[in-house]
């Protein structure tokens, strides 16, 4: 049986001693690249509504990702949050808009 690949999920960062990130910065974070993901249809279903609260559990999972979204994620995602760690903000998705093109 083949089971599906956790990208990242919420409760990782929120379980992970010593992360300097607090919950709402975390929060943002997912929200920042799910709504970009969602919003150039990158994504094979709704992860999250645009204003719904984001759940602990929430996760992003190989199948919730068209393979241009998988694509993406897999080359720019790692460096984004590198950015992100160096005072990048996490609406900073330069990376993945080019990405894109």
């Amino acid at each position: 049986m083949e089971t599906d690949f956790v990208i990242d999920k919420v409760s990782w960062h929120i379980d992970t001693l010593g992360n300097t990130e607090s919950r709402e910065q975390i929060y943002l974070r997912f929200r920042s690249i799910i709504n970009f993901l969602q919003d150039n249809g990158l994504t094979t279903r709704i992860i999250l509504e645009r204003d719904a609260p984001i759940p602990d559990n929430l996760r992003i999972s190989v199948s919730d990702l068209t393979d241009k979204g998988f694509l993406l994620i897999k080359k720019y995602y790692d460096k984004w949050l590198k950015g992100i760690d160096n005072g990048k903000s996490v609406y900073d998705l330069r990376l993945f808009s080019n990405g894109l093109k």
